[in-house]
């Protein structure tokens, strides 16, 4: 079992981060704006460093060259792209009896280091036949923290894949994604999971905006009231980990 983060590691301090910033405009705008500013948190800026991933053909030709080297993705995977994303899906993933991939991992290096990451990914991909994952296609895509996602089917099979990973990349910049449970030191790896189909981010972030929002109501810190209220209800708000109790939550 993967060991669970403290608090001031680098993904629990991205979150508490984003949780104050967005407390600053509770009460003056409505929950979705909340929600679309904490979603968007720990995006970076297009500058001098990252300056090659404007240009999504760029990116398509990064993943494809490091693709070339594990030949196994051609063979044992689907593979789709859109504007968004590019996606592969294990063929036997589907198969009858097969469990669906609720477990996420998270892998976010910072935008400048994705051609580095991308060999370490594949490598974990084919060696322990991860049923799905993809990668952001776009400028946004990969500015973004959560730009790769791999999907797994239980959290022993996650917590193996995100260790793994964290232990081969502990030299790469992380960049990290908040709302997420950080595996190893650096932040470039974390967890997260899918509950019936539902987002594990997408329900924390929603529940994260509606606190706020109650908060800036009255007085006090609507981060500090925000935080309590949800702690209350069981939600790490100190690790901010996927565990089975708050995925019975999100369900």
């Amino acid at each position: 079992m993967t060991s669970r983060p403290a608090p001031d590691d680098r993904i629990p301090r991205l979150t508490h981060v984003a949780v104050e910033r967005v407390a600053a405009v509770a009460g003056r705008v409505d929950v979705p704006v909340l929600q679309g500013l904490l979603y968007r948190a720990g995006s970076v800026a297009l500058g001098p460093r990252n300056v090659r991933v404007w240009d999504p053909a760029w990116i398509g030709h990064a993943i494809a060259r490091a693709a070339a080297d594990f030949p196994c993705l051609a063979t044992d995977y689907t593979a789709h792209s859109t504007a968004h994303w590019h996606s592969w899906n294990r063929i036997d993933s589907s198969a009858p009896g097969s469990r669906p991939p609720r477990h996420k991992v998270y892998l976010s290096p910072q935008p400048e280091h994705l051609l580095e990451a991308l060999p370490t990914l594949f490598e974990t991909v084919t060696r322990l036949s991860i049923p799905g994952f993809k990668i952001g296609a776009s400028t946004e895509g990969v500015l973004r923290p959560d730009k790769i996602v791999m999907y797994l089917p239980d959290a022993a099979a996650a917590d193996t894949v995100a260790q793994r990973i964290a232990d081969a990349l502990t030299e790469l910049a992380p960049q990290g994604v908040p709302f997420s449970g950080q595996v190893g030191e650096t932040g470039i790896v974390s967890r997260g999971r899918d509950p019936e189909g539902r987002s594990w981010r997408a329900w924390l972030i929603d529940e994260v905006a509606q606190a706020l929002d109650a908060a800036a109501q009255r007085d006090g810190n609507p981060a500090v009231r925000a935080l309590d209220q949800l702690a209350s209800r069981g939600i790490d708000t100190l690790t901010w980990w996927p565990d089975d109790q708050l995925a019975e939550l999100a369900a």
